[in-house]
């Protein structure tokens, strides 16, 4: 009964870390957009990167946990179900070519240097 309860409480515990941090996305995209910041283009531009990133590091034979996961998805053909036609679907592809800059391909996003640093930073946890 008593693990029950526990894993119960545990169980509560993640569905109200969810929601924080759903509320905290939330509050964040309300402030970018109270700046004229476009919030998707920032996510295209990080996701563009990461999925670069990810895909050089896996190529040198020097992946992260979190790399070899971000490229296998990246090139995953059961994703693309789920994101066909989508902006995830445009920044995966333009990540995964090399000669394209994300930069370029996004240019939109006001705040890139500042997302692509909080992503360098992610990903040494």
């Amino acid at each position: 009964m008593v693990a029950a309860m526990n894993a119960h409480k545990q169980q509560r515990g993640g569905a109200q870390e969810d929601s924080l941090l759903w509320t905290l996305l939330e509050s964040l995209d309300r402030t970018m957009v109270d700046y004229d910041i476009d919030t998707v283009a920032c996510a295209q531009r990080t996701i563009c990167w990461y999925v670069r990133e990810a895909n050089v590091a896996v190529a040198e034979g020097k992946p992260t946990p979190v790399d070899t996961v971000v490229e296998g998805l990246s090139r995953a053909d059961w994703m693309d179900r789920f994101l066909t036609g989508t902006a995830i679907e445009q920044a995966i592809q333009a990540g995964r070519e090399r000669k394209t800059s994300c930069e370029k391909m996004f240019p939109h996003c006001a705040i890139g240097s500042f997302v692509e640093h909080l992503v360098r930073m992610a990903g040494k946890r």
